[in-house]
């Protein structure tokens, strides 16, 4: 609202934030169509426009079945106890994009760094049902390798490198930074650049 109208921009936000709304209530093959947009007012200086967007809902679905594949590491009872979806839930899209990520950090924690869910939709139009297959992708086990701090004073740059509990050779847990800034932040001087002091390799 208020700025130049761009159809690309109308459009991008209406597939981003507004679509979603629908998703998330089961509307899987929710449609909106492109701006339609007309003259609302006009002056010297500038013209309004009013924008139309259609919506075409489609189909409501609830959850038949959920089924993970490609998981050795972690078992499906882990997994799934990171996703909220249940059978007999309306499908829920967006919820399912955010849980796929919670799933992603869990085997980041081990070294997979690359581990990825792809989900598998099968819809069912006559019971209007959909059942997911949550395909697991682990990939390899990354280690860590080495630690360098930088732009920091050598005293608080030994107490961090002796703080630092993940060895070399360890499987690289990519939450443990995060961590380990939590638990030290008291050590770093005033004047100290932050995070992006840290190399992690």
């Amino acid at each position: 609202m208020g700025k130049d109208y761009s159809r690309s921009a109308v459009l991008a936000y209406a597939q981003t934030y507004l679509l979603p709304i629908y998703q998330a209530r089961g509307f899987l093959n929710a449609t909106i169509s492109d701006p339609q947009p007309k003259v609302a007012g006009e002056t010297a200086d500038e013209t309004q426009i009013a924008v139309q967007l259609a919506v075409v809902p489609g189909a409501q679905y609830k959850i038949s079945d959920i089924k993970w594949e490609g998981n050795k590491i972690f078992s499906a009872d882990k997994l799934q106890a990171l996703v909220h979806a249940k059978p007999g839930d309306l499908a829920n899209a967006p919820e399912l994009k955010t849980d796929l990520e919670a799933v992603h950090t869990l085997y980041g924690t081990k070294g997979y760094m690359v581990a990825k869910v792809m989900p598998e939709a099968k819809l069912d139009e006559a019971a209007k049902t959909v059942a997911y297959s949550l395909v697991v992708s682990e990939g390899d086990v990354f280690h860590l390798g080495d630690l360098d701090i930088q732009g920091l004073d050598p005293k608080t740059v030994d107490r961090l490198q002796e703080a630092w509990t993940l060895r070399e050779t360890d499987p690289y847990d990519s939450t443990y930074p995060q961590r380990f800034f939590q638990d030290t932040i008291k050590l770093l001087s005033a004047t100290s650049p932050g995070p992006s002091a840290f190399t992690r390799v």
